[in-house]
């Protein structure tokens, strides 16, 4: 019984965290859109900005997740 109880916590944990980890990519993805605005925000007639995106790819066995980034070089 006391098995079945542990095995009952560590499941109800790990949808838990799927859970919350659901939740914060998508908080995290639009932290990182925003950062990424912000050289446009700040100056937004300088020529000298040269955006440069990579795109992440993570395979989680049944799905694949896919983050693009895009990061501003300066002249």
């Amino acid at each position: 019984m006391e098995s079945q109880l542990s095995d009952q916590r560590v499941s109800d944990h790990a949808a838990n965290l799927s859970q919350l980890c659901g939740q914060l990519l998508p908080m995290r993805q639009s932290e990182m859109w925003l950062t990424a605005q912000l050289p446009r925000l700040i100056e937004p007639h300088r020529s000298d900005i040269t955006p440069v995106t990579v795109q992440l790819r993570r395979d989680l066995g049944h799905q694949t997740q896919s983050v693009e980034l895009t990061f501003y070089t300066f002249s």
